[in-house]
């Protein structure tokens, strides 16, 4: 089985240094429009611990999943739709991690993915699949059966999709509100207060640090990563709230990465970037999970809805705690949370509050 170098770029980029800003550093004013709505601290958030792992799959030469660097996961209808990026396609397997089948393969041509990363499910029922070899969103049925591609003007780290055409991705970096929304003709307009009248914007440089996650309520959430700050939106572009994760928390990112970029530099190496949370996930409840590189918190459920935060915790087992910790993304169902980490999938049981 050939590796493909693009899912490596990937995680290279996403993954690059986990953390935050030097102590003091507060996230940019909105825009003049938007002067009174600023950054917010959550009070103190709720607490869930995670205690059963009730599954857990690794890779081996002769498993059925035969996956390769899993990047993604949804849960669709009872099934579990599996990003599988080192092999370029997707994998649909039951709870029980069993599998159904696979489609997409590598490729260029229509329903071929190359370096898939983000995969989202749509209002219709439908898949959309984020590519960074192909510069695209594809878009599939639940069974697997290609129905178009979104052309991509520029290679975005960041995407989601609004509909079965269109789809926004995340914009040059530093700027309040950027986002690029891209319909069927692959011409861009930008998103949020900043928009101006259409143009083309393929010559925009993408910003690694930013993700964008769009869920079922009409809402819109950019995820500053290297500040920690989540921006709501309708799916106008209208801001609907403004928010940073818990004061705590985001201390001790910041203090992890200082300790990070003093031990990089005494190495003669050279820091490029960081980020507070890694990529958004969903929830089955419309919620954002954002995972973070610490062992406890080691997750944060964000509401878009009214702001609010509940951590998730990991139990004193170390098995666990490792499996937690090197987890790339997830899908919180109801009390099922199902995790990619390490090349294998988890899933664990998250009681009630």
């Amino acid at each position: 089985m050939r590796p493909s170098i693009f899912p490596r770029l990937a995680a290279a980029v996403l993954a690059a240094i986990s953390v935050g800003l030097p102590t003091g550093c507060e996230p940019p004013a909105a825009p003049s429009s938007l002067s009174t709505t600023r950054p917010v601290a959550s009070p103190r958030p709720p607490v869930l611990t995670v205690e059963t792992l009730l599954r857990e799959y690794r890779p081996t030469l002769q498993d059925e999943l035969d996956l390769h660097d899993p990047s993604d996961l949804q849960l669709l209808d009872g099934r579990l739709y599996i990003l599988d990026r080192g092999n370029d396609r997707v994998a649909v397997a039951d709870t029980f991690l069993n599998l159904v089948r696979r489609f997409g393969r590598r490729g260029e041509g229509p329903g071929e993915l190359q370096a898939p990363f983000r995969m989202q499910v749509l209002p219709s029922g439908r898949l959309a699949v984020a590519e960074i070899g192909n510069q695209r969103i594809s878009v599939f049925t639940s069974q697997g059966r290609f129905v178009r591609s979104i052309p991509r003007a520029t290679p975005h780290i960041s995407a989601g999709a609004f509909d079965d055409t269109t789809y926004l991705v995340s914009g040059p970096g530093g700027r309040f509100g950027s986002g690029i929304v891209y319909g069927p003709s692959g011409v861009g307009r930008p998103f949020g207060p900043t928009g101006s009248p259409e143009r083309d914007l393929g010559e925009i440089t993408s910003d690694a640090a930013t993700r964008v996650w769009v869920g079922d309520e009409d809402l819109v959430a950019l995820t500053r990563a290297r500040e920690g700050v989540i921006e709501v939106y309708d799916r106008a572009g209208r801001l609907h709230r403004l928010d940073t994760i818990p004061d705590d928390i985001r201390s001790r990112l910041q203090r992890r990465q200082r300790g990070l970029v003093e031990s990089l530099e005494s190495q003669g190496l050279r820091v490029l970037g960081y980020s507070m949370v890694k990529a958004p996930s969903a929830t089955s409840r419309g919620e954002l999970l954002l995972l973070l590189p610490l062992p406890d918190p080691f997750a944060l459920i964000y509401s878009p809805a009214d702001g609010r935060f509940t951590r998730l915790m990991a139990p004193e087992r170390p098995r666990v705690r490792q499996i937690l910790r090197s987890a790339s993304a997830g899908y919180l169902d109801g009390q099922t949370l199902y995790l990619t980490q390490d090349g294998g999938i988890a899933v664990f049981h998250v009681p009630d509050g």
